[in-house]
């Protein structure tokens, strides 16, 4: 499908929920995004889309989701904590989750022979081509975009940042992590902390990492590990521990969006992403 014919799905989806131009809010809507993939390929990404109570170009939040996560509706509450301060948001499904095209590819494969590379990279890929198909809308300002990700999304957003797409101006990273077992933890988590090494040597996108002090998936000395090798690459990041959440920790980004917003308004207020 051409781009003209992908905006004009995603702009007729919108106007038919009341969502484009009216200057209204509605609640948020799912919707089919068409977009383009390495080496030719395209798919079918489910999309959750809020927007502000505004005309015009928005700034635009893209979320992306962790592992395992069937439904796009975890993130809504996050979703509309952006589109409440001026964000349009937009909470995208990668290939093999919830009712995106595509089956599961990101896996990294038996404890003591990971591969977190295959897996990044596939996800990377999705969120890649949702950015570019999002960003072709003409309720999104394209050059005022952050990238938000939770546990597995916070790896395929930080890949993306090591793009340095044009017009995202920042990165969210809230719990980011891959291979997670529930017995046993992170197998070969050495590897996962050299493949942020190879990503921070590429990123230029600034970034804050924010993760919960009682996170049993990927806890404070991991995430400094994979943090500290980040940005001894040269890229530009902070890395926040907060206070404990709940039972587990690894659930805040999702759950408990009043809960994280004063740790991420600073950021944003210095990026210049939140409205006036």
């Amino acid at each position: 499908m051409a781009t003209l014919g992908r905006r004009a799905m995603l702009s007729l989806a919108l106007a038919t929920t009341g969502m484009l131009g009216t200057g209204c809010v509605a609640p948020p809507e799912t919707m089919r995004l068409p977009v383009s993939l390495p080496v030719g390929e395209r798919a079918d990404l489910e999309v959750l889309v809020a927007r502000p109570e505004r005309t015009g170009p928005a700034p635009l939040a893209l979320i992306c989701h962790g592992t395992p996560t069937s439904s796009v509706h975890v993130y809504a509450a996050a979703a509309q904590s952006f589109t409440a301060r001026g964000f349009a948001a937009a909470v995208v499904m990668r290939r093999g989750f919830g009712h995106s095209s595509g089956s599961f590819g990101e896996g990294p494969g038996p404890c003591g022979s990971r591969d977190f590379v295959r897996p990044t990279e596939r996800a990377r890929a999705d969120v890649q081509g949702a950015l570019a198909a999002l960003q072709a809308e003409p309720w999104v300002d394209r050059n005022r975009v952050l990238l938000a990700g939770h546990s597995t999304g916070g790896i395929a957003v930080s890949a993306v940042a090591a793009r340095n797409p044009p017009g995202v101006l920042g990165v969210l990273n809230f719990a980011g992590g891959r291979g997670y077992r529930p017995v046993g933890g992170v197998c070969q988590s050495e590897l996962l902390v050299e493949l942020m090494r190879d990503l921070g040597k590429a990123a230029r996108v600034p970034a804050l990492w924010a993760y919960a002090r009682n996170d049993e998936e990927f806890g404070p000395e991991l995430a400094r590990s994979m943090f500290d090798a980040y940005v001894a690459g040269g890229a530009p990041a902070t890395l926040q521990i907060a206070a404990p959440f709940g039972a587990q920790g690894h659930g805040l980004f999702p759950r408990s969006p009043e809960t994280w917003w004063p740790l991420v308004t600073p950021f944003l207020t210095r990026l210049n992403l939140l409205a006036a």
